[in-house]
């Protein structure tokens, strides 16, 4: 999402994030209430940030945090 947003196609970042958000909808039960919460409100921030036309760094940055994020989830959830 995040190259295609930089790379100015913004419709295509947009499909992009309904997707994320379509998996992410499959998954959010598996997962505590408020780390599905924390990862529903990142989703809506990038959202906002599309709509809005934020810099493609923030964009990545925002992706970025998400992915650790996940990332730090599963790793906990795993242990």
């Amino acid at each position: 999402m995040d190259t295609a947003y930089a790379s100015g196609n913004a419709a295509e970042a947009q499909t992009r994030l309904e997707e994320a958000r379509s998996a992410w909808n499959e998954v959010a039960p598996s997962i505590s209430t408020r780390e599905a919460r924390e990862q529903q409100l990142l989703l809506d921030s990038l959202g906002d940030q599309l709509k809005s036309g934020a810099p493609a760094t923030k964009v990545k940055s925002t992706i970025s945090g998400m992915l650790d994020e996940l990332r730090e989830d599963i790793e906990r959830e795993l242990r």
